[in-house]
């Protein structure tokens, strides 16, 4: 097909593409969220001078905020990834397909139509099929920069430059025990 789109190739590289990206800013929202469950454990455990209880609860909502983020990222990261399977089933059935045809058909001058329009009407359904699974990743990528623009729609008042943060990181340990009890009650 001189002119037609190249979805069993496009579609399945859109897809390892979105999933790396995806894939990507979910391992950075877990760091970021591990980094605000320190902190705000360490500031109700320790209840550091230069942190104030507006301080904590302002970490707080940020980290509600990162965690929603960070559900949305996996629950687009579970779409991108059931229609990559679909995608891999439609190209591998389309390139079957094709070889069966072209099997048929070979160097034969002609073949029942009988044979061979039911091979072209499959190999167009999966095309099509596969087309449709790119628009539907396209959407996804779409969300995807919604997304991300939601990301950056608040100031952060915590980093990984943070004092607080590095204060936390270096303060001693507690048991296991006393560490969850002070995870429940601060997060």
């Amino acid at each position: 097909g001189a002119g037609l789109d190249n979805f069993e190739v496009d579609a399945p590289n859109k897809v390892s593409e979105l999933s790396g990206i995806i894939s990507g800013e979910i391992d950075a929202m877990n760091v970021i969220c591990q980094e605000y469950q320190e902190v705000i454990v360490f500031s109700n455990l320790r209840k550091p001078a230069e942190v104030t209880e507006y301080m904590v609860q302002r970490w707080k909502d940020e980290l509600a905020n990162r965690r929603q983020y960070l559900s949305y990222l996996q629950s687009l990261f579970e779409d991108i990834s059931k229609c990559g399977r679909k995608i891999s089933f439609l190209r591998e059935s389309y390139l079957s397909e094709l070889d069966d045809l072209s099997s048929m058909v070979g160097s034969r001058n002609s073949v029942p139509k009988e044979h061979v329009y039911p091979k072209f009407d499959k190999i167009a359904q999966l095309w099509k099929d596969l087309g449709d699974e790119l628009e539907i990743v396209t959407c996804r990528e779409s969300t995807l920069n919604d997304l991300v623009d939601y990301k950056s729609s608040f100031t952060a008042t915590l980093n990984s430059d943070s004092q607080i943060l590095s204060l936390a990181r270096d303060a001693p340990t507690l048991s296991t025990e006393e560490e969850e009890e002070a995870a429940l009650s601060a997060v």
